[in-house]
């Protein structure tokens, strides 16, 4: 309590420095809890994109706004890629959206071989996926992704409609795709909650014209030996669609690299933005906290050497400011804490923000103030322990 006094005592003889102090500090561990939460949230976003898009699989798909000629990605593409590079994992995909049974919403369709669900690791949670004998055989199977079983209720056995022509469910799989939504355009990749999976030989029914399925894919997928490295891989791909047989038209590359671009934006503009703004305000607090302290030592030299004649030491004296100074930051920092959790809360119904509410949000804060505490007070500390009692008398 005595310790408490002498602290009040300080801060009460320069309250305007003390509360510019404080407010400066206060601004800084907002900043840092806003950056903190959004920080941690961008961070897991990017794991749960990395595991749904896979950290070793690459996407080639045509690529955007490329002039009419021959299709960039065809099964003639896929069959070369799979049968010169056999420790990879190649899927081939086509995409269609087609009217649902009764009546509902339409669902995209993705025709596709047996190898997806390996290439981007899904996890079945009924049934199988589709395999060889499905493709092969031109089976009317179809596998739902696990928003589509839920909304139709659907289990594997059952028939489900796909424009007009039953088809028998054989299994449901979590494709994920909600992370991958924001950060790529292209359906394929990204999916959503309402996909059916249907062999790539499948005649699509759903077609106004009943055609038979073309070679042009939409997409194809290759999984890389987790043993190479992903620069080495994709120099193998690129190495491999220049074969002589294959078109020489644009392809587009989806990597982990271009899904987290957006992610690593956001990163960087809130480094340059919020971060300033906290450094800005924690220097600030820092310096005004340590002018605010060496003025009290040198308002307080009386005392100072008061205490030493009775017994204090120079450590104690030191302890003095030294706590002074850490009270001040470290309550600042909890009501700049509290101040970032107003800000969350209000920036918790925006999808585009990522947020991660957890006790970093409180920790960082504290931390950081703390230091800048025990930074700002270390020089007024080292003067106030100098202090002897024969200064003091000289003070007088």
């Amino acid at each position: 309590m005595e310790l408490l006094r002498d602290i009040l005592l300080g801060v009460r003889s320069q309250p305007w420095r003390t509360a510019l102090a404080f407010l400066a500090i206060v601004l800084g561990s907002l900043a840092l809890g806003v950056m903190t939460a959004v920080l941690g949230g961008l961070a897991a976003k990017s794991a749960q994109m990395l595991r749904e898009f896979g950290g070793q699989v690459i996407v080639l798909a045509p690529a955007e706004n490329a002039p009419a000629g021959p299709a960039a990605l065809t099964e003639q593409t896929a069959a070369v890629l799979a049968r010169n590079f056999p420790e990879a994992l190649v899927a081939a995909a086509r995409r269609y959206v087609a009217p649902a049974q009764g009546g509902a919403m339409p669902v995209a369709i993705i025709a596709t071989d047996a190898n997806l669900a390996r290439v981007r690791d899904w996890r079945l949670l009924a049934g199988r996926f589709l395999d060889e004998r499905d493709v092969q055989q031109r089976e009317r199977s179809a596998v739902l992704s696990t928003g589509l079983a839920q909304a139709w209720g659907a289990r594997p056995g059952e028939l489900v409609t796909l424009g007009g022509a039953p088809f028998r469910v054989v299994g449901i799989v979590a494709s994920g795709g909600s992370a991958l939504a924001g950060a790529t355009d292209n359906p394929v990749v990204a999916g959503g909650e309402r996909v059916v999976f249907v062999p790539l030989t499948t005649s699509p029914t759903w077609l106004a014209q009943r055609v038979e399925p073309g070679a042009e894919l939409d997409a194809i997928f290759v999984r890389l030996p987790e043993a190479l490295p992903f620069a080495a891989g994709r120099a193998r791909v690129a190495q491999l669609l220049g074969d002589p047989a294959l078109t020489r038209a644009a392809v587009a590359w989806i990597t982990p690299e271009t899904i987290l671009r957006g992610v690593r934006r956001m990163q960087r503009a809130l480094d340059l933005g919020i971060g300033s703004i906290t450094l800005l305000s924690l220097a600030l607090g820092g310096i005004t906290l340590m002018s605010l302290l060496v003025g009290n030592v040198r308002e307080r030299v009386t005392e100072i050497g008061l205490r030493r004649a009775l017994g204090a030491t120079r450590r104690d004296v030191a302890a003095l400011f030294i706590s002074e100074g850490c009270l001040l930051t470290t309550l600042a920092a909890l009501v700049g804490a509290a101040g970032a959790q107003g800000v969350l809360r209000a920036l918790a119904g925006v999808p585009e923000i990522p947020l991660a509410l957890d006790g970093r949000l409180w920790l960082a804060p504290f931390g950081v103030a703390l230091a800048v505490g025990l930074l700002a007070s270390y020089v007024p500390a080292r003067l106030a322990a100098g202090i002897s009692p024969a200064d003091a008398l000289r003070a007088e």
